[in-house]
């Protein structure tokens, strides 16, 4: 991670956030697509197509996160790499503009 990811850290830390370990995070969940709602599934298989993917099964998994909480709150800190020449077309997306919510459950 670089500086401000290091800088977020140390506010999450600072904020009464306990960050788990290497050793804690062994076998930590990550996003796959296949986890979330239809509806959601269909809206990211539209982008993915809008933006030039041809596979038929557009199913996703994240790599690992950033950070994560010792009580399971996983993050991703959004650095300068997430923002490429796809970053305009992914915001403009329903789901994803106007400041909306996507709460994942187990």
């Amino acid at each position: 991670m670089g500086k401000r990811a290091d800088t977020f850290e140390k506010a999450l830390i600072g904020a009464g956030f306990g960050l788990a370990t290497k050793e804690q995070r062994q076998g930590e969940t990550r996003a796959h697509t296949r986890d979330l709602p239809t509806v959601v599934r269909t809206e990211i298989a539209g982008l993915y197509r809008g933006l030039g993917g041809v596979r038929d099964d557009a199913d996703f998994t994240a790599g690992a996160w950033d950070l994560a909480t010792v009580d399971g709150l996983y993050l991703e800190f959004d650095e300068e790499l997430h923002f490429n020449r796809y970053r305009e077309r992914t915001l403009s997306r329903t789901g994803f503009s106007g400041g909306s919510e996507l709460t994942l459950r187990r």
